[in-house]
């Protein structure tokens, strides 16, 4: 499949009008690859190196073990779709690829596509619910504050670990009774990157997911 025609079908079926992000402004360190797109709203193709793609890998982080195997398949014209465009540390911490990954990834014909999503089907409160579920860094005093507004205190999420990021968060939690589960970042976004495979199969498409590593610390 054309490149351009596989990025056509992601922006028409998943990036909404008015959807942006902040990574670009944090990812100084690979500017030169970066796409103009990308810079302006943090979104969708970050890396354009591919004129045709035959396989798409998908991960939520662009961490080594991810980009080695990649490499190590020796693959061209090719895909790495990800949740985050950076490589997760934990305790809001993040590192970009390598540099000499991406040169590699240029010469190989390999585009990095970057996709959070978002999808709003029920009303705009729970009915009847005692358990909030938010894959990744749900940690956050504003979705505590929904939480508690109807009148849920489990969080189930990826980040739960105290720290100088999520003090306030705790703070308020313990103040209101708000029980916290964590599953660590990784393992809880994995399951859309599984679930994507099937969207680009669809198409036509190779497709496998690169299981990555959960950083234990989120916990």
């Amino acid at each position: 499949m054309k490149a351009i025609e596989l990025y056509a079908h992601l922006e028409k079926d998943f990036i909404l009008q008015g959807l942006w992000d902040e990574w670009s402004k944090y990812m100084g360190d690979t500017k030169d690859f970066i796409c103009t797109n990308f810079l302006k709203r943090s979104m969708g193709l970050v890396y354009d190196f591919a004129e045709d793609i035959n396989k798409v890998y998908t991960a939520v982080f662009p961490e080594k073990s991810v980009t080695d195997k990649i490499l190590n398949d020796n693959i061209e014209n090719a895909m790495l779709f990800v949740h985050h465009p950076s490589i997760w540390l934990g305790s809001g911490n993040w590192n970009e690829i390598d540099l000499e990954v991406l040169k590699e990834f240029k010469k190989r014909k390999i585009s990095v596509y970057n996709l959070t999503c978002y999808y709003k089907y029920g009303e705009d409160e729970i009915k009847d619910g005692m358990v909030a579920l938010i894959a990744g860094g749900g940690n956050d005093l504003n979705f505590l504050k929904e939480m508690l507004e109807n009148d849920i205190h489990i969080l189930v999420t990826g980040i739960t670990c105290e720290d100088e990021h999520s003090k306030e968060s705790h703070d308020f939690a313990k103040e209101n009774k708000i029980s916290l589960l964590g599953g660590t970042h990784y393992s809880t976004e994995k399951f859309a990157c599984i679930k994507m495979c099937d969207y680009f199969k669809r198409l036509g498409l190779t497709s496998e997911f690169i299981e990555g590593k959960p950083v234990f610390f989120d916990m």
